[in-house]
């Protein structure tokens, strides 16, 4: 479950559910009613690790009512990732399914591993983070292959809002996109590699001093035990970012305060324990 608030509206918060709603109640301690923001389940191939697994709020959501979802589903018996785009016609009270507009699939050849969370960083971009598409141990070897999606944190340039760009400092901007999740080059959306199941993304920023030694660009943690790969930094242009999935509900939400990212673009809680 993922609970967020939107972009200079502390007046509401923003559950997701695995199974493809996202309610919004008031942020008062008498609220005892929900409403759907927006209902996608008819799409959302959920249980185990699958689901709809991430949202983000565009920076300007107040002046273009935009929010990224990031869900799986069986597109004619093939398990996909989607990230898909969508648009509130009422002034930020609910979004429209109908107004769904898919920037990127990638294929999943397992259930598992199916990574999830979303997040804008201080740079603007957004990041997407993906597992290594399942089974155990990586038996395709995707987390360590630059010519697909899977086991990756992409970063991508959404600002258009139907269409995704790749920001011309991605290591490898001058590829062509792998916008149905391969390619025959190196895909331009890799921001960092080798993520068996990166369920949460905390984003902090932070000046260059203290980020002492940052690893090779491209690279997120190694290729040892699951329990190395669960528990990633990487570093972003302007912060760094800390993936850490136990830890993330607990400790985002006092992140925030204290950082100079605004807290609605904040994952506030996160995975469960």
């Amino acid at each position: 479950m993922l609970a967020a608030q939107a972009p200079g509206d502390d007046a509401r918060w923003f559950v997701v559910e695995q199974a493809g709603r996202v309610l919004v109640f008031d942020n008062l301690d008498t609220v005892a009613a929900t409403s759907v923001f927006i209902d996608i389940t008819a799409r959302v191939q959920d249980g185990g690790e699958r689901g709809l697994l991430g949202m983000a709020f565009d920076p300007q959501f107040a002046t273009n009512g935009r929010v990224f979802l990031h869900y799986t589903r069986d597109n004619n018996d093939q398990l996909q990732s989607v990230l898909a785009a969508y648009t509130s016609p009422d002034g930020g009270a609910t979004l429209d399914p109908a107004s769904e507009a898919i920037l990127l699939t990638v294929d999943q050849p397992f259930d598992n591993h199916n990574g999830g969370h979303l997040a804008f960083g201080p740079d603007g971009m957004l990041y997407m983070a993906l597992g290594d598409g399942g089974s155990a141990g990586d038996p395709q070897n995707n987390a360590q292959n630059t010519h697909n999606l899977l086991g990756k944190i992409l970063r991508i340039d959404v600002s258009s809002g139907t269409d995704y760009t790749i920001p011309t400092d991605n290591r490898w901007a001058g590829n062509a996109r792998c916008s149905t999740g391969a390619g025959s080059a190196e895909c331009p959306e890799i921001h960092c590699l080798r993520s068996a199941q990166p369920l949460a993304i905390q984003l902090r920023c932070l000046d260059r001093r203290s980020l002492g030694r940052r690893r090779r660009p491209g690279r997120l943690g190694g290729s040892g035990p699951r329990r190395r790969r669960r528990q990633l930094r990487m570093a972003i242009p302007g912060g760094r970012a800390l993936l850490r999935p136990r830890r993330a509900a607990a400790r985002l939400k006092a992140v925030a305060t204290r950082s100079s990212i605004p807290t609605p673009n904040t994952i506030t809680a996160s995975a469960p324990r």
